[in-house]
């Protein structure tokens, strides 16, 4: 009896290690905004962003830096790219990537409203470019620029980061 008893749980045991196995906390890549590319700019708001305010549906802000994403698209079934309205990548369909820009406080406060206003999360583990505008620079200092970035495991801290002449968004476009 006491070999059977041992059988049935080495059997059992090896049934429950074989259903257990897999991804359960996976995420399907369709299902991502993929952000490759972050550019931050001195405070301007987009036309979006004023219309909103305008319509009531703002907070209490300053409006301090302008960060722009850009999102590498999901692919859809007919080999065509489908996008989110308003971004500056988004007007031409053969476009390889959307750049979408908001306008706040500080980079935790833009990250909350993306995540809030887009349809799928954004991930940062593949960025690849990080872009400030030289103006945003001479007002702060880049600690205070990147803290956020920095401190966020979400955000690859090994990425390239640029500082433009010019305004940060035409360095992604």
């Amino acid at each position: 009896m006491n070999r059977r008893v041992r059988q049935a749980l080495r059997v059992t045991a090896a049934m429950l290690l074989v259903l257990n196995t897999g991804c359960w906390s996976s995420q399907e890549i369709e299902d991502m905004s993929i952000v490759v590319g972050l550019g931050l700019d001195v405070a301007n708001e987009s036309r979006f962003e004023r219309d909103i305010t305008r319509q009531g549906g703002t907070y209490p802000k300053r409006n301090v830096v302008t960060a722009t994403v850009q999102i590498v698209p999901p692919i859809s079934g007919r080999g065509q790219r489908q996008g989110q309205g308003g971004s500056a990548g988004s007007q031409g369909s053969s476009m390889a990537y959307l750049n979408e820009k908001l306008t706040g406080d500080s980079m935790i406060q833009i990250f909350r409203q993306f995540s809030v206003r887009r349809d799928r999360p954004l991930i940062g583990d593949h960025l690849k470019v990080i872009v400030v505008a030289s103006e945003l620079a001479k007002q702060y200092s880049l600690e205070q620029i990147f803290d956020f970035i920095l401190r966020d495991n979400a955000l690859r801290p090994s990425c390239l980061v640029v500082v433009s002449h010019r305004e940060a968004i035409e360095a992604l476009s």
